[in-house]
């Protein structure tokens, strides 16, 4: 092998290096010039089974139902997050009474709306370098509104109340893009001493508006 093709070779396999060294190097940490926090938005849906699940299934004849919602959320680049978000739950059913340990439903129409207002914080637990499943966990306050509605309600039948609950949940996100996420998220609510003072609920002691819900966020933005 000639000196000048010696040297061409030895300055390929320089490059070569470099450039392998450049692609298994660890990101930098972030810098005094680096954002310190990220703004982004979420459309949510899901399942909700309520705590309430006897008074709910005699009335909707399901002991669970969809929800759906959004909101927005400040990511800090300590990893703290801060969220404000809503979701309703809307189903249709008949008005029941109980008589004698034996659910009747009297074939009434009637609309059961669960819409909860939330403030929420909580915190990331990045993994990995490329930071592309980020497990998260949460908790919050919320202000619950529960509506009954019917056409054929007697005064005061309908009702419309608000109610403060709480929050816990967790999660993982997954980053499928620069701006576009998505995350599998759990939350367990409570609204003590929402339900319970006459009607089903009284009949079969359930006193928590709250539940459980199983969801799917989208996110938009880093």
């Amino acid at each position: 092998m000639t000196a000048r093709r010696a040297a061409a070779a030895a300055v390929l396999l320089c490059a070569m290096a470099g450039r392998a060294a450049a692609q298994t190097r660890p990101r930098p940490a972030a810098g005094p010039g680096s954002p310190t926090f990220a703004v982004r938005g979420f459309g949510e849906a899901g399942t909700f089974r309520p705590a309430a699940s006897r008074s709910f299934n005699a009335i909707l004849g399901d002991e669970s139902g969809p929800v759906y919602g959004g909101g927005g959320e400040v990511v800090l680049r300590s990893n703290w997050f801060f969220r404000v978000g809503a979701w309703r739950f809307d189903e249709n059913g008949e008005r029941a009474v109980r008589i004698e340990n034996q659910t009747y439903r009297l074939g009434i129409p009637l609309t059961v709306t669960l819409t909860a207002v939330e403030g929420s914080a909580g915190y990331r637990f990045p993994v990995g370098r490329r930071r592309l499943f980020v497990p998260y966990g949460g908790v919050g306050v919320s202000s619950c509104g529960y509506k009954e509605r019917s056409d054929f309600a007697e005064p005061g039948e309908n009702v419309d109340e608000r109610y403060t609950g709480y929050q816990v949940f967790g999660g993982v996100e997954y980053r499928l893009h620069r701006y576009l996420g998505l995350a599998g998220e759990v939350q367990y609510s409570t609204v003590p001493d929402s339900l319970g003072a006459g009607g089903l609920s009284a009949e079969f002691d359930e006193t928590d508006l709250g539940g459980v819900i199983l969801r799917l966020r989208v996110l938009f933005g880093r």
